[in-house]
């Protein structure tokens, strides 16, 4: 009895001497997570979803499976020794950066992963990429490249696994094992168009290469390395954890919405685009929805981890649905009581990019009260067919890089509004906000305004991070976000706190655009977050 009795005291002793998991004392966490989730699916399942995705109950569990789970690998950076980066006007701090990294569609480019890659670890091979050789302009370049070479943490939207439009790669590992990061991937689609399985020829999918002269080039599926993942990605120097998924609620029908027949007007629509702009409004049908994934940083020196919320808002819809998706992600988070960071594609267009239809367009002309009283304006007086122009024009100008702009109902209706004025109210369940600030001292250009610090401003509106071709149109357009939750209770207090608050937000335009094929038709993004208490500081350099 009493040899029982001693070996369960020691028993109980080492169980408590014991870290769990979740008390790791030295910071590694070299787990590898559902990596077999990359080859979940086969090609015939994948055919047999582009026809019917409810007919099959066994296969439809490998799809919830699929979209509902992360493939994690923190095997590749569990060193916790790691030196951050260390500023003398405001100490150690880590940069936070978000990069879409969609395809260029133009000449038929896959995602140019080969040159993202070379951008983070072998820069000089991207300088004789550059198209105006000015030294001006090649150190913008080198400048821009060594600012996202030198994030911690990288947010990725629009990564493919096992997609002909990317020679099939695994972009989220190969880009984490380049870098040398931590990677979390989760797939946002199940890319199941028949044209990009192979088994259909259709002009408008995506999958078909569009070229500059408007001729169509095909391509050859490979059907055994066919995976169809498409989804968002986050890299970290430090291990990933407490990975939740949170998928929003539908604002466009990504499936069956493809599938309906082409209306009259979207058909215009496309052969108008097709003809005088170039805008080449693509099928897409894919299973699953947009979705945000979250996980908690620990970075070295902080008590609490840092949360990471990548995002990715739905194009194919009215802004007030990018609205509720907001609402619906913020009320998952709202009892985080970690410093959060919001980051990604808003898709903040300010226009519906919904499809569209004649009975569309009647209805919703009948229901816009803004389109009613221009309508009274133009008919109801000689001047109306000047104003109702100048009225079109000046709004357009005044949203297109500034999605933030104040709503003027008939004057200047900016329907996106409503997006920011969620975030900007929003109050956190421990009382604290997401930072507005932009005090000119703490931007990266010495712009000030409403998110300066956070998201780089230009003389009027923002720096524009989509770059569109549209001939005599404009095409630029500001979408990629963020957003952070430090210590601040009040969203545009400027002497409170700015420890973990963004500071000098920049948008790394030249990078992308002065390259003769630019990587990505986004503009990569960053923030840094200093680690302590900042008070004076001036312009800062990188």
């Amino acid at each position: 009895m009493r040899y029982l009795s001693f070996v369960f005291t020691l028993i109980l002793f080492m169980a408590c001497s014991m870290p769990s998991l979740a008390q790791n004392t030295d910071n590694k966490d070299c787990s590898r997570i559902n990596q077999n989730l990359y080859d979940y699916i086969t090609y015939p399942e994948l055919v047999e979803l582009s026809k019917s995705k409810d007919g099959n109950k066994e296969l439809n569990k490998k799809v919830d499976f699929i979209l509902n789970n992360a493939i994690v690998d923190n095997s590749i950076s569990c060193n916790s020794n790691i030196t951050l980066e260390n500023n003398a006007k405001i100490g150690p701090f880590i940069r936070v950066a978000a990069w879409n990294i969609a395809s260029p569609r133009e000449a038929g480019n896959p995602s140019q992963l080969e040159d993202i890659k070379n951008i983070f670890t072998n820069p000089d091979l991207i300088i004789p990429k550059i198209k105006f050789k000015d030294k001006k302009t090649i150190e913008k370049v080198k400048s821009q490249m060594e600012i996202l070479r030198h994030s911690n943490i990288i947010v990725f939207n629009e990564i493919d696994a096992g997609m002909p439009r990317t020679q099939y790669k695994r972009e989220a590992e190969e880009l984490a094992k380049t870098i040398g990061y931590n990677y979390v991937f989760v797939p946002e689609y199940l890319e199941v168009d028949p044209v990009h399985l192979g088994i259909e020829d259709y002009k408008w999918s995506k999958e078909r290469s569009i070229l500059k002269d408007g001729t169509v080039k095909s391509i050859e599926i490979d059907k055994s390395q066919y995976k169809g993942l498409h989804g968002t990605a986050i890299l970290s120097q430090f291990p990933l954890q407490n990975i939740r998924i949170l998928r929003l609620p539908q604002a466009y029908d990504w499936y069956y919405g493809e599938k309906r027949r082409i209306s009259e007007l979207e058909e215009v629509k496309r052969h108008v685009s097709e003809k005088f702009i170039k805008e080449y409004l693509l099928r897409e049908i894919r299973v699953g929805s947009r979705i945000a994934v979250i996980a908690d940083v620990m970075v070295p020196g902080l008590d609490k981890p840092i949360t990471i919320v990548s995002i990715h808002l739905e194009n194919r819809s009215v802004p007030k649905e990018r609205k509720k998706e907001i609402q619906f992600i913020l009320n998952y988070v709202k009892n985080i009581d970690n410093p959060v960071v919001l980051a990604g594609d808003f898709n903040t267009t300010c226009t519906d990019g919904s499809p569209t239809s004649i009975k569309k367009e009647i209805i919703s002309k009948l229901k816009d009260p803004n389109v009613i009283i221009r309508t009274a304006i133009l008919y109801g007086n000689h001047f109306g067919i000047v104003i109702n122009p100048i009225i079109s024009t000046t709004s357009l100008v005044r949203k297109y890089s500034n999605p933030t702009a104040r709503n003027i109902p008939i004057i200047s209706p900016n329907s996106e509004r409503g997006l920011f004025d969620t975030i900007k109210s929003f109050k956190f369940s421990d009382g604290y906000t997401f930072d507005f600030r932009g005090v000119k001292g703490r931007s990266s250009n010495l712009k000030q305004g409403e998110l300066a610090d956070s998201n780089e401003r230009s003389i009027v509106g923002y720096k524009s991070t989509f770059k569109l071709e549209r001939p005599l149109l404009i095409g630029k357009y500001k979408l990629d976000w963020i957003f952070v939750k430090s210590y601040l209770t009040n969203p545009t207090d400027k002497k409170g706190s700015y420890k973990l608050a963004p500071l000098f937000g920049r948008t790394l335009y030249d990078m992308d655009y002065d390259l003769v094929t630019p990587p990505s038709d986004h503009t990569p993004i960053t923030v840094d977050l200093p680690l302590q208490e900042v008070n004076q500081i001036s312009k800062y350099k990188n």
